[in-house]
């Protein structure tokens, strides 16, 4: 439950299942094509990410090419986000101290990766909901008028709580706040009484609260941007309300709110799920002293990081390193900041290729990967360029 910020790695290599519709014209040019971002996609309905993305190029890329036969021109404009949104669902139970500690080292890289980049993160408890504790109904919904469920924990630092709620690229000493905040330095002391932890897990109905969340509490409006994905990473060594399974909230029910709170911004989700996977992890867990009788796979949980992106998603909770999930997140990354460019032509002449950017970029260069342009920087948001070549025909 607590390999938080593997999240964060995560997050930056997802990419969706969206496919590009190509529509064709004839005019004095020859073969016009425009890349059509906002019609209708074949994608499973189940899915989230399914809008405006080719399956190699950036997702935010607007393109039209022009040529005759053995030459094309191509245009391209990039209005690729600038920011990315990270939500990190802490199990925060004993029984995931030791796990959470192990997650802050291992996601050490994740930060180191996005230190230049412009991003926010937030945190939530799985554990620390609505039901009411010591009760025989221990389901029960807490009928008070502040419910818990979905809301952001203050971030703490050397044991201290914080009164930030958000943390960014800007926060001084962000790297440390961040392993205390995933691991809870203060020893349950937060601001959700009567405590930051409970004995019933919920992170996907924790993480739907605070989605729908959005309209009526400012912490979330002001997190929760029109033009940014968002990328979470839940923790956790059960599954979604493991003593009542039957009355789970789903991957889908998750997937159905987000899709209708930010209906018509142009949001992804990607989530990632650090549990158990597998028999030897739950073997493995279910020896801790706290965990005999609460470990599970997390089946449930699992589930919104395959309707969400790729396997590499899923991580085992036991895992040594996160090598697979940490290039998935660099992956991701790439894909929202760095607008590689794939060219329409697969057999085209390298030495006949010339690129121009419009406003004129001279610290980035560029290189060619087969029929992919690489910058060398990220390029500026709304920069047009175009792209000239000769292909074997």
């Amino acid at each position: 439950m607590k390999k938080v910020f593997t999240f964060i790695c995560l997050v930056f290599f997802i990419s969706g299942c969206s496919r590009i519709g190509f529509y064709s014209n004839q005019d004095s040019k020859g073969l016009v094509i425009d890349h059509k971002l906002d019609g209708p996609l074949e994608c499973d309905n189940n899915r989230v990410n399914c809008m405006t993305k080719g399956e190699e190029g950036n997702p935010f890329l607007r393109a039209r090419y022009e040529g005759s036969p053995g030459h094309l021109v191509e245009y391209f404009e990039i209005s690729g986000r600038e920011e990315m949104e990270f939500v990190i669902v802490v199990d925060a139970s004993q029984s995931m101290d030791d796990n959470l500690k192990k997650v802050g080292e291992n996601l050490q890289p994740v930060l180191s990766h996005i230190h230049d980049k412009k991003w926010r993160m937030v945190f939530m408890t799985a554990d620390h909901g609505d039901h009411i504790e010591n009760t025989s109904e221990i389901w029960e919904d807490y009928h008070g008028d502040k419910a818990r469920f979905g809301k952001f924990m203050r971030l703490e630092k050397n044991g201290r709580i914080l009164d930030q709620l958000i943390l960014t690229e800007a926060t001084p000493e962000y790297d440390q706040i961040f392993k205390d905040t995933l691991t809870r330095r203060s020893h349950n002391e937060c601001d959700l009484p009567p405590g930051c932890h409970g004995p019933h897990e919920q992170p996907l109905r924790s993480l739907k609260a605070a989605f729908s969340r959005y309209e009526t509490d400012p912490s979330h409006k002001s997190f929760f941007q029109a033009d940014a994905d968002t990328i979470v990473l839940i923790m956790t060594d059960e599954d979604e309300r493991r003593q009542d399974p039957q009355n789970a909230t789903t991957a889908e029910e998750v997937i159905q709110v987000f899709k209708e709170v930010f209906k018509g911004k142009r949001k992804r989700l990607f989530a990632f799920s650090l549990s158990i996977q597998d028999e030897e992890c739950y073997e493995e867990e279910r020896r801790g002293i706290f965990s005999k009788k609460t470990a599970a796979y997390g089946h449930i949980i699992g589930r919104l990081a395959e309707l969400t992106g790729r396997p590499e998603q899923n991580v085992s909770l036991c895992s040594k390193d996160y090598g697979a999930a940490l290039a998935r997140i660099s992956q991701i990354t790439r894909s929202l900041i760095e607008s590689d460019l794939v060219l329409q032509k697969l057999f085209l002449l390298p030495e006949t290729v010339e690129v121009s950017l419009d406003p004129i970029q001279e610290q980035v260069s560029w290189k060619l990967f087969g029929r992919k342009i690489r910058f060398s920087d990220p390029v500026q948001p709304g920069t047009k360029v175009k792209v000239s070549y000769q292909y074997e025909r």
